[in-house]
Formats: structure tokens, sequence, C-alpha cells
């Protein structure tokens, strides 16, 4: 039958507490934060749950007032990197079920798993990137744990890390997600139906990854990426025509910029 029939189960939430579960530091995952800030103004009381290792978030944030950070995996920080790379180079004496997901993420994806196995069965989670939705497929709980695809997973990962066995288990554990977690989401209305196509699942809901309406209120107003374009209008009004010969602005918008995101299909088809 198809997926389509078998009816979801509900997420239960036990006193008010949701936790938002990825690999990465806060810092760098806007999504989960953003979700976070969303979730506490509604009245939950909101803890990320982060893998990532001591020192590995770039760009600096101050400890948000809305939530909470965990960090997992931390025993002895000063060793942490070191059993990173010990659990990855010993991937091949795992379970071959889990053997492609450690060779990848190491310690990141052992304690995602960790972490989701040990909690009360009753604590909601939501899984955020590969290595989360992983982590909830490798426990068991898939049928327990809402999961956000910031990404087509298996179709998306960067050149370095591709290998045919993390993607046949990327695919395996997005579809179980697709049909069997509480709920799913995605940013985008074009992804919600491609992925609602290839697994015959209901399309996930579509949260777009947008900024607050009040930052763009707060913008001057000016096209200062388009030469005279500022003589030609006072705002940035879409129906404003743009004179000609003036040049094309895209605006890329992304903490990453290199192979695999996407910018070779924007150069290809400027090139048209």
């Amino acid at each position: 039958p198809s997926p389509l029939q078998f009816p979801r189960p509900q997420m239960r939430i036990v006193n008010d507490e949701i936790r938002l579960l990825t690999y990465l530091p806060p810092s760098s995952n806007p999504r989960v934060m953003k979700e976070a800030r969303a979730l506490a103004e509604a009245g939950f009381q909101v803890t990320v749950v982060t893998s990532a290792l001591p020192g590995s978030g770039r760009i600096p944030m101050e400890e948000p007032d809305f939530c909470r950070i965990e960090h997992i995996g931390w025993r002895v920080p000063s060793m942490a990197r070191w059993r990173h790379r010990l659990v990855k180079r010993f991937a091949p004496l795992w379970p071959l079920e889990l053997r492609s997901q450690v060779a990848s993420y190491g310690s990141l994806f052992v304690d995602l798993v960790s972490a989701v196995s040990c909690e009360a069965q009753a604590m909601p989670f939501v899984a955020h990137l590969e290595p989360a939705l992983l982590a909830a497929g490798a426990s068991g709980r898939l049928g327990q744990i809402c999961c956000d695809f910031e990404d087509w997973y298996s179709q998306d990962l960067l050149p370095g890390r591709r290998s045919a066995g993390l993607t046949a288990k990327l695919t395996e554990i997005e579809a179980k997600a697709l049909s069997q977690a509480p709920r799913c989401w995605c940013p985008a209305e074009s992804m919600a139906a491609d992925l609602a196509a290839a697994y015959n699942v209901q399309a996930p809901l579509v949260i777009r990854n947008v900024f607050p309406r009040r930052q763009r209120e707060s913008i001057d107003g000016r096209w200062l990426d388009r030469p005279f374009m500022s003589r030609q209008a006072s705002t940035n009004v879409p129906a404003a025509v743009r004179p000609q010969g003036a040049p094309v602005s895209i605006h890329w918008v992304s903490q990453t910029i290199g192979p695999g995101r996407g910018l070779e299909d924007v150069f290809s088809a400027l090139q048209g």
C-alpha cells in the first residue's frame, strides 16, 4: 500500500519541552536558531542539542536568552577531536548498517544517536541536517521525531562526503521519515513536491528560509547594487522598471561558498 494510507503518529509534548537536534554549532545553523526562537515565542521550552566539536563554530554568537544550548559528547573538550578521528578511523569495526554513517560523521553521529536513545521516550525531538536524521533512524524512533529537511540530503551531499553506502542509507531513512515521522517540513515548494513524488508520500510542510519582516522594513530602500536605480525609485518597488543596460544583480545568501552548493548551475545559466 501507499505510505499515504498510513496514519501519522502524534508527537507527544510533555512539560512544553522541545529539543532541536543538530550536529553543527548553533552559530552555523541559522534555521535551527530561528526555529528555536519561534517555538520559544509560542511558549515552549526549547533546547538545542548539538554534537558539534569544541571550537568548530567560526561565527561568534552570544548565548541566546530564548533557548538553552546543550553540547553533547564533550566529556573532555581537549580530547573531543581526537575521539572524533578515532571513531571515524575504526568505522569498519562497526555493524554494517551503521558503518557508512560512522565513517562520514564520526563521533558527531554517535553522540546524536546516544542523545536520542537515552532520552525519555516522550521527549519530542526535531532532527535537523543529515546526521541527526540518520541518528533518528538508528535509534528506531523515527515515528516519534519530527524532521526538518533543510536539504534533500541524499541528493545534495558535498563532493567530499559522497559515497554509495551513505547515499543509500540516507535514501532509506528519508523514505521512512517522510512516511513515519509525526511531522516533516522543508524550505521550498519545489523541494516538497519532489520529495513527495520521489517517495510517494504526502508533501512535507513548507517553512521558507526567510528573515523577519521587521528586518526587511528597516532597509533604507536604496538600490545600491544597481546603477541609476536610486534615481528612478526611492523604495525597492518590485514593479520598478530596471533601466536598460543596467546590470542584473543576484544575491546569493549562504554561509558556505564552494563546489556542490549550486553556484555552478547559476554560472552556467548566466552564460546562456
